[in-house]
C-alpha cells in the first residue's frame, strides 16, 4: 500500500496550486502529518522505491522528484516555524524530533542527494537550526514562547490589513 502522504506529495508535484493551504507558512501541517512521515520515508528508501513507483503508475525518478519537492515546498517555506521545517505538532516527542530531522538530512543533505549543492546546503542548515532548536527542552521553551508572540502580532497585523479589504 502507498503512503496517504505520498499520494498527496505526487499530486501536489502534478498541481501545486491546488494546495495553497500547504504552502501557507500561517497555517499548520495537515492534522496527524507528523505519523504520515515516517511511512513516507519508508516508501521512499532504496529498497522499496522501485515497487512505491510501480504501485503509483509513474517511475522512481518521478516519485523522487515529486517527494523532494514536496518536502521543500511544504516543510522548508520561508516563514515556516521550526516545527514546520521537521513536519511536527508542537507537542511532538524528543524522538519525533529526531527522527524527522534524520529523515530530512538524509534527503537534504549535499552529500547525499542530487540538485542543487548550494540550496541543499540552505536547506540543511534551515533543518539543523530547527533540530537544533527543539532537541533541547530549554530552548524549545524559549522557542515557543517567542514563536507565541510573533504569531500574536502577525495575527494582529492580518486584522488591520483585512479591514481595507
Amino acid at each position: 500500500m502507498v503512503p496517504e502522504l505520498l499520494i498527496l506529495a505526487l499530486d501536489f508535484y502534478r498541481a501545486p496550486l491546488n494546495y495553497p493551504q500547504l504552502v501557507n507558512p500561517d497555517r499548520a501541517l495537515p492534522e496527524s502529518f507528523d505519523n504520515l512521515i515516517g511511512a513516507f520515508a519508508v516508501a521512499l528508501s532504496p529498497g522499496k522505491i522501485e515497487a512505491t513507483a510501480r504501485a503509483l503508475g509513474t517511475s522512481a525518478e518521478v516519485v523522487d522528484k515529486a517527494s523532494s519537492f514536496f518536502l521543500r515546498q511544504v516543510l522548508l517555506v520561508p516563514g515556516g516555524s521550526h516545527y514546520r521545517v521537521l513536519g511536527l505538532s508542537p507537542d511532538a516527542s524528543e524522538a519525533d524530533v529526531r527522527e524527522h530531522y534524520q529523515l530530512l538530512v538524509r534527503v537534504f543533505h549535499p552529500d547525499r542527494s542530487g540538485g542543487d549543492p548550494g540550496q541543499n546546503a540552505e536547506y540543511t542548515a534551515r533543518i539543523n537550526d530547527a533540530y537544533n532548536t527543539l532537541k533541547r527542552a530549554d530552548a524549545r521553551e524559549r522557542y515557543d514562547r517567542q514563536l507565541g508572540r510573533e504569531r500574536r502580532g502577525r495575527r494582529a497585523t492580518e486584522a488591520d490589513l483585512n479591514r481595507f479589504h
